[in-house]
């Protein structure tokens, strides 16, 4: 059986040389939950509906994160969220890799779709 693995994509930085726009990076870089938690890093003054609203809502909310969920229907937070590549939140509908046992939900990607961001919903590994 095949298993997701995380791993971290990023762009050249001085302490991490890269061969292009997009390396992997095997060792995943440790971001402290008190830096991310309910996305308190961006200004959330301002609520405006996302496009991906109404899709969300079909969702099993119970199996994204709450980060995720606002985010994605927050057009204010999306747009605070900086990208050297042009990348955009697109949610789409999920799927399933029936390789992986796993539903996956694409909600990220950059302009050319040379790089997309999943989230696994299920299956044997989150």
């Amino acid at each position: 059986m095949h298993q997701l693995e995380f791993v971290w994509f990023g762009t050249d930085l001085p302490c991490r040389p890269s061969r292009s726009t997009y390396d992997l990076y095997q060792q995943v870089p440790f971001i402290p939950e008190d830096k991310t938690r309910d996305l308190q890093f961006l200004d959330h003054s301002q609520v405006e509906q996302s496009q991906e609203l109404a899709l969300l809502e079909k969702l099993d909310q119970s199996l994204l994160p709450k980060e995720l969920i606002m985010i994605l229907s927050n057009a204010s937070l999306q747009r605070q969220v900086p990208s050297c590549t042009a990348c955009y939140f697109d949610l789409e509908e999920p799927f399933v890799v029936k390789a992986l046992q796993t539903t996956l939900l694409l909600f990220y990607r950059d302009q050319q779709d040379c790089l997309l961001w999943y989230y696994a919903m299920d299956g044997p590994k989150k």
